[in-house]
């Protein structure tokens, strides 16, 4: 890799932000993991963080990628939070990892999510 090629890669402002926006999600797992009461504030503020990295994923987890309008589209952990939280097999660091790892998320219309989230509907891998 020549300096040109690493410079680039320094000043690469989506890299630089998802990299800003996983610690994030961690600080705030972390404060949710070790809270003894759920914060829904702090709750709310994971679920953000997540939507808006996936979003700078750009459609890496889209769902329905003809939905143009992306306000209509929410984040969804595949594993939930709380069931990453109640896991007494993983760690803290694992439940840490698993709450901020894009790759456990999708984007998926308002409508959808609420009957994922109920497993009413669930997602092949095609």
């Amino acid at each position: 890799m020549n300096k040109n090629h690493i410079s680039n890669f320094i000043n690469d402002k989506k890299l630089v932000s998802k990299y800003y926006l996983m610690n994030e999600l961690k600080k705030y797992s972390e404060v949710f993991l070790t809270s003894e009461k759920n914060s829904i504030e702090n709750l709310s503020s994971i679920r953000n963080n997540f939507r808006t990295l996936l979003l700078k994923l750009e459609n890496n987890n889209l769902i329905f990628s003809q939905i143009k309008n992306k306000s209509l589209l929410v984040a969804s952990h595949i594993h939930s939070v709380e069931d990453i939280k109640n896991d007494n097999k993983l760690t803290k660091k694992e439940k840490i990892e698993q709450i901020s790892d894009p790759f456990n998320g999708l984007l998926i219309p308002v409508g959808l999510d609420k009957l994922f989230d109920k497993y009413l509907i669930t997602f092949n891998d095609n």
